[in-house]
């Protein structure tokens, strides 16, 4: 029988599964840095660098980190069974340091225990429960849930999550898995890509709620908010598991919604496997397909709840042809129209700084091409069955981590943001801004692009369809200690995406 993965949020207070939680973590916590199943090797397995060295720590080689360590999937279409495969074995390993602390008590416990997921639909699900908060159990112990790195408002259970950044809509409608990149979709779980240990270009789900959350729970110096430290924050676990969960929710919620059957994504990355350790210090090797489906082994659990939340809510009429349609390709099957045509119709240059106030941009754009090849027929001159217009925030730097803007399209001058939904199109989290802006780092810090269907604000204000205009971008700071000169997007860009 499956473990059952249940709700955080609607847990009683100290219920078992947040009490054992807290157990099962302090045996772990009690191992060196490299035994596999520690608390932080296990951190370490999303990101690891010299910050996360301690005195007197044994050392761990280069190629023990090569292939072990820092291997978190960003930015890529593999974020998500990457991220499945990661909790599976953390979860067992939690499950049998419970079991290893040799009472009784605790070996039932280990029987049935599982993560539970952080749901933040309600108002009031999303304040950090007072188990995170206090520093001793209900038994006197030190409390391993407890950590200070966080956002200061932390010990009140406010950290700022708010309706607006956790929204789902705009999320679980998003009609494709991966995307192109380049200019086009990103999917619900991200651009194609190989092996990425980002971040880069991100789906809609990790651009969206994931992004937002681990920024308010880290603030400006939390772990939450940091690459390298997130895992330390035993939230970031239960975070985690939503994400997870709503990858089950978007899979269910319409039938047009499909994992990829890509040999490319089913196989797993060509240039490095993915390889985890699990409970009995082996290594254990996973592939995507594998990840799937979470009752069939290796996996063995499912979600108390993956109902819609947004019963009755179908696929827009104009993303209908991208759930059918591939992702953007190169080489043969580019020339027969295979693939996604993307059409880059304006973009600012230079890009635009953004600080503690709000902050306005204009893109001017051309009018689309007229769709069809002159003297070709058949595949080349087809008329798309499918159209939709991107919000592309290219090449976004910063040294601060943590903020948020509310991002909105054409909102009037004397328009309020706090009001205002009809024109908010999604939220630009700066989570691994900091490594994404560096130019020492693999990706050679050309910072995180974030993107944003507006298909139906350009149609409605009319401004796209068949001759030149022009949009306005603005940025609204969610915090209230962004600084000045907090991040900068290097460009901003319309593009039209047609399939």
């Amino acid at each position: 029988m499956p473990f059952v993965r249940k709700n955080l949020s609607a847990l009683p207070k100290w219920d078992p599964a947040i009490l054992w939680y807290a157990r099962g973590i302090a045996v772990m916590q009690l191992r060196p840095l490299n035994d596999p199943t520690s608390w932080r090797w296990q951190a370490g397995v999303h990101g690891f660098g010299p910050g996360n060295l301690e005195p007197g720590d044994p050392p761990i080689g280069n190629a023990t980190i090569d292939r072990y360590l820092a291997q978190c999937q960003h930015g890529s279409w593999y974020f998500l069974p990457w991220h499945r495969g990661y909790l599976s074995a953390f979860e067992r390993i939690v499950r049998a340091a419970i079991a290893a602390i040799g009472t009784v008590e605790a070996k039932t416990a280990a029987k049935t225990w599982a993560l539970p997921y952080w749901d933040l639909s309600k108002p009031n699900w999303r304040l950090i429960r007072e188990e995170f908060r206090v520093q001793t159990l209900p038994t006197g112990e030190d409390n391993p849930l407890y950590v200070a790195e966080r956002n200061p408002g932390f010990i009140t259970g406010n950290v700022g999550i708010t309706a607006k950044g956790v929204a789902l809509d705009k999320i679980l409608k998003t009609p494709d898995f991966g995307g192109s990149g380049g200019g086009g979709g990103t999917g619900f779980g991200g651009p194609e890509t190989d092996f990425f240990h980002g971040p880069g270009a991100l789906g809609a789900l990790e651009g969206g709620i994931h992004n937002y959350v681990h920024g308010q729970v880290g603030g400006a110096d939390g772990f939450m908010s940091d690459f390298d430290h997130a895992g330390l924050d035993p939230l970031f676990w239960l975070h985690h598991c939503n994400i997870d969960r709503l990858w089950e929710v978007w899979r269910k919620r319409d039938s047009l919604h499909k994992n990829p059957a890509d040999p490319k994504w089913l196989n797993g990355p060509k240039t490095k496997k993915f390889r985890l350790y699990d409970q009995t210090g082996h290594e254990w090797m996973f592939t995507s397909s594998q990840m799937a489906d979470t009752n069939v082994q290796p996996l063995d659990f499912s979600y108390e709840d993956v109902s819609d939340p947004l019963p009755g809510v179908a696929i827009p009429g104009h993303l209908h042809g991208f759930a059918k349609a591939a992702p953007a390709s190169t080489g043969i099957m580019a020339m027969f129209g295979k693939n996604r045509q993307i059409e880059v119709l304006g973009a600012t240059t230079p890009g635009v700084s953004l600080g503690s106030g709000r902050q306005k941009a204009r893109v001017a754009f051309a009018a689309p091409k007229k769709t069809g090849a002159p003297g070709l027929k058949g595949f080349l001159g087809a008329k798309p069955k499918a159209e939709r217009y991107l919000l592309n925030l290219e090449n976004i730097t910063g040294t601060r981590r943590g903020l948020s803007y509310a991002v909105y399209v054409n909102l009037p001058d004397d328009g309020d943001p706090e009001t205002d939904e009809h024109h908010f199109v999604g939220m630009l989290n700066l989570f691994g801004v900091e490594r994404a802006s560096d130019p020492a780092d693999s990706h050679g810090g050309s910072g995180l692009t974030f993107v944003f269907d507006v298909t139906g604000l350009v149609r409605e204000e009319g401004v796209a369809i068949t001759k030149p205009g022009a949009i306005s971008v603005d940025f609204v700071p969610e915090n209230a200690d962004t600084p000045d000169n907090a991040a900068h997007v290097g460009r901003i860009s319309l593009v039209r995406e047609t399939a």
